[in-house]
C-alpha cells in the first residue's frame, strides 16, 4: 500500500495532471501508460470498467511528461500498467488477473 502510494505521488509529480477514473467496488488503482489509438489499451480500460477497477491513465500522446517518466520507467509498449509495486507490458485479461493476484493476494471476480 505504502510502496503504491508512493509511486502514484512520484508520478503525479512528475506528470503533474492525470485522468482518473474511479469506479465503486475496489481500494485497489492501477496506474496506466498509454497511447492514442492502441487497441490494447482500449480493451485495458473496457476490463477495468467492466471489473469496476479505479485506474489513473497517462497519455503519452498528450503529455512530453508521460512520454519521459515511461522512457525512464523503462516501457517498451503500450500499455504499461503498474499496481502495488509490480509492473506489466501489453494487456490480454488473463494475464491481468494473473498480475493482478500476483500484485494484490486476491483474485478478479470473473464476469
Amino acid at each position: 500500500m505504502i510502496l503504491r502510494n508512493t509511486l502514484y505521488i512520484f508520478l503525479f509529480l512528475i506528470i503533474g495532471a492525470v485522468s482518473t477514473v474511479s469506479i465503486a467496488g475496489t481500494d485497489r488503482e492501477v496506474v496506466m501508460f498509454s497511447i492514442d489509438y492502441c487497441p490494447s489499451c482500449e480493451a485495458a480500460k473496457r476490463f477495468f470498467s467492466e471489473h469496476g477497477i479505479v485506474y489513473s491513465e497517462y497519455n503519452l500522446n498528450e503529455s512530453a511528461k508521460a512520454r519521459t517518466t515511461f522512457e525512464r520507467l523503462g516501457g517498451r509498449g503500450t500499455p504499461l500498467l503498474f499496481l502495488e509495486g509490480k509492473t506489466m507490458n501489453g494487456f490480454h485479461p488473463q494475464r491481468f488477473r494473473q498480475f493482478w493476484r500476483k500484485a494484490t493476494g486476491e483474485a478478479l471476480e470473473t464476469k
